[in-house]
């Protein structure tokens, strides 16, 4: 079931107060939520244009996933490759 807006700023202030109380637990569920914010503000302005030329929209959302999830895995596979770089140069030297 979908979540009205309302309920959507509630869990949204409800993980603002945990992360201002010292728990760091809401900042996974915060980048979501920043990351689903983004993803409308650029979508948005497509779905308005694709509904006044009577376009299907469910194939924009479709592809805006897409882009999402291969941002993100290309975002962990490069920290990923940092922290090997890293890991590569601050092992313990042996005598």
């Amino acid at each position: 079931m979908e979540k009205t807006p309302k309920e959507h700023l509630e869990r949204f202030f409800g993980l603002l107060e945990m992360l201002e109380s010292g728990n760091f637990k809401a900042v996974k569920e915060l980048d979501k939520i920043a990351s689903l914010l983004r993803e409308r503000k650029l979508l948005v302005p497509k779905i308005r244009a694709a509904k006044a030329k009577g376009l299907n929209v469910s194939k924009l959302r479709e592809n805006a996933a897409k882009q999402e999830e291969a941002l993100r895995k290309n975002l962990q596979e490069q920290k990923r490759k940092e922290r090997a770089r890293l890991r590569k140069f601050n092992k313990p030297k042996r005598f």
